[in-house]
């Protein structure tokens, strides 16, 4: 397939290569398969029309993708312009959810039928059982050691991750992770006038060695501009405990933190839009690798909503995938 020669093309490879997802990830429900480390004979044809579609997307001239490109970043560093909101107004600020939805809640999921710990492991090149360990990696020792100030989400690890975009185990997670929406967010985003959801399309993936300062800072996702019918999925790929994990409040402005302790096969649905979270140093010796996603739950989603500079930066189709519940 030839290098992509104009910004219209872009967009439309784009828009190809989301809909051959959707076609994959749909053959593989109609033949009984939630997941497969590999393609079934008849659906090979169209993975290698898929990872002809990335080489193409990566393949494109700086010319061609320049202002798209450029718009992209734009929008990237618009996003990480925090506006702070004072922890003592979050519990009077409106949300368009419904307070099931709102409501920190646990929920365990089947690992046989969403491997994601195997899965992660094969788009780090490690084995599944060398995960709480990474820090005794010796390439992500060289990283600490010569950047010690970078956290959770710009260490060795996660940028392997990145750089694995558009890999076949890349590939794989993509459609693990739709599957894991249609099938078993969504359900748990449903009520009464469900409408389907649209979820984060590239996971923020972390890696939280052992250490002696904490990652980040306490917030909330609106200080980020997000909107307020989004909710949060945060999923440990081991046990987590004490300091190597996440610490949440249980409602907005209520200051009752207390760390997420789960184990895997566990996943955490917070309002991480108007409830502070935040991790302290990892005094532990289990390096913590999890990923979260944010989803929007379509019902109260107002598409014309702005953000308190009258921006929409998070828009379905782009920022978020959207999907209904499988039936």
């Amino acid at each position: 397939m030839e290098a992509v020669e104009d910004v219209e093309q872009v967009v439309s490879l784009q828009a190809h290569l989301e809909a051959l997802r959707g076609s994959y990830s749909a053959a593989l429900a109609s033949m009984g398969i939630a997941f497969t480390s590999s393609a079934p004979q008849e659906l090979e044809p169209l993975r290698q029309e898929i990872q002809k579609v990335k080489e193409a997307l990566r393949g494109v001239r700086p010319s061609a993708a320049g202002s798209s490109t450029s718009a992209a970043r734009e929008a990237r560093e618009a996003r990480a312009r925090r506006m702070p909101i004072d922890h003592s107004a979050l519990a009077s600020m409106p949300s368009p959810l419904p307070s099931e939805l709102r409501e920190q809640c646990t929920f365990g999921f089947d690992t046989a039928r969403y491997p994601f710990r195997e899965v992660v492991a094969e788009v780090l090149g490690v084995s599944p059982e060398a995960l709480p360990s990474l820090q005794q990696d010796s390439e992500y020792r060289r990283g600490e050691e010569l950047h010690p100030e970078r956290t959770a989400t710009r260490g060795t690890f996660v940028r392997r991750w990145k750089a694995a975009r558009g890999s076949p185990a890349e590939l794989r997670f993509q459609e693990l992770l739709r599957t894991f929406v249609s099938e078993f967010v969504a359900p748990h985003m449903a009520c009464d006038d469900f409408s389907g959801v649209a979820y984060q399309r590239e996971v923020t993936f972390r890696v939280h060695g052992p250490s002696s300062q904490p990652v980040g800072e306490a917030h909330v996702d609106a200080e980020y501009h997000h909107p307020p019918a989004e909710v949060n999925w945060w999923l440990p790929l081991m046990n987590t405990f004490g300091s190597n994990t996440l610490h949440v409040e249980s409602a907005p402005g209520k200051g009752d933190f207390a760390p997420v302790e789960l184990e895997y096969g566990q996943v955490l649905r917070f309002y991480g839009n108007l409830c502070h979270h935040y991790t302290v140093a990892n005094t532990t010796d289990v390096c913590r690798v999890s990923f979260d996603f944010r989803v929007l739950s379509m019902a109260h989603h107002d598409p014309l909503w702005t953000d308190r500079r009258g921006n929409s930066l998070f828009a379905v189709g782009a920022y978020y995938e959207p999907v209904l519940e499988r039936s």
